[in-house]
């Protein structure tokens, strides 16, 4: 039996490409083979106050206190029930936030025949402003794998001290029953940009692109960000708020192309769920993008506003699009969710 506990989110709560919804996948189509232990994301509502300072108190408590006590509680049970031929897979490790540390600890101390899979999610830039070098050291310690989403925080991992030998780098899935290409259509005379995302973007240069592009439609997905200020007023320019999965996946039907400005990435929701949904792709060449991505799909971009430029002028011819859109569906088709069934395999088996 594979033990996963995952760390639910509110923002990727009951859509599909969530690493919880990847879990449930995993126990449908995999029956015996996973046990789900979903953590609650209610930090909000315990730390949530008028007065800032008591704000940060209880923050404080939640972090080194409430959670601790929380995870070893149902550790506990977990450790009642496990054989040492089952594994442990924490999807959140290495990470400030509900932090899975101490579940590691627990099972390495009392349960030590029983094998610890981790799964890192952030980028080496986020990890360098949490982590130092030792601390990642003592978080690799306590487990025997670590998995990635991309070869950047691979290499990252290993150039920090980890052994290459319990580092494995897998893609980020894709739920291809959700999205997929509805309907096949012909780019229009002028083609429609779609912009989403917030995690490591340069809004910034994406304004300046957007304001001194034209020939193009740009549809922009800017969240909870104070970004209305950033683009000029036009009618190919539309920006939308949060939106729902389902009115999201609408937005990316009626568009052509993703545009993507990172300062870094690993495995992005974003790139994969274009993918599937048969855009094609611009995204500035950081991290592990080419993992994902390749010269049939994606343009491939300096951060800088003349790279984009060009990049979106290459895509406005329509057969270079149009090729670019299928390669992108047919690439999609290796995001499956069965290659994490597959490492966790592989590793049981070493």
């Amino acid at each position: 039996m594979n033990y996963i506990f995952c760390q639910n989110w509110k923002n990727t709560d009951g859509n599909h490409a969530g690493m919880k919804h990847m879990c449930q996948l995993l126990k449908e189509n995999y029956p015996g083979k996973y046990e789900l232990i979903i953590f609650p994301d209610n930090k909000n509502l315990f730390v949530s106050s008028s007065n800032k300072y008591f704000r940060f108190f209880k923050a404080y408590i939640f972090d080194r206190i409430w959670i601790p006590l929380y995870h070893l509680f149902i550790t506990f049970f977990v450790l009642i029930k496990i054989r040492n031929e089952d594994s442990v897979i924490l999807l959140e490790y290495l990470l400030p936030t509900y932090s899975q540390l101490g579940i590691a600890k627990t099972f390495k101390l009392f349960r030590p025949k029983v094998k610890r899979i981790a799964l890192a999610h952030l980028t080496p830039l986020s990890l360098q402003s949490f982590f130092s070098q030792n601390q990642v050291l003592k978080w690799g310690k306590q487990v025997d794998y670590l998995l990635t989403f991309g070869s950047s925080l691979t290499a990252y991992f290993v150039e920090m001290g980890v052994p290459k030998s319990k580092v494995f780098t897998i893609k980020h899935y894709v739920d291809s029953s959700y999205y997929y290409q509805i309907k096949t259509s012909e780019p229009t005379l002028k083609p429609t940009v779609i912009v989403m995302g917030a995690m490591k973007r340069n809004f910034r240069l994406l304004a300046d692109i957007v304001n001194n592009v034209e020939g193009v439609r740009f549809i922009i997905c800017k969240g909870k960000l104070p970004l209305d200020g950033y683009f000029k007023r036009s009618d190919d320019i539309q920006l939308f708020g949060f939106v729902s999965e389902d009115e999201l996946r609408n937005l990316m039907c009626k568009s052509d192309i993703s545009l993507n400005i990172m300062d870094d990435t690993v495995g992005s929701n974003v790139i994969t769920t274009s993918m599937a949904m048969g855009l094609a792709i611009i995204v500035s060449d950081v991290g592990s993008i080419r993992d994902y991505c390749d010269n049939s799909n994606a343009i491939f971009c300096k951060n800088d506003i003349n790279s984009f430029k060009t990049a979106i002028e290459v895509l406005m011819q329509k057969k270079t699009l149009q090729s670019m859109k299928v390669a992108s569906l047919l690439k999609s088709k290796q995001l499956s969710f069965e290659q994490f069934n597959d490492v966790v395999k592989k590793m049981m088996d070493c």
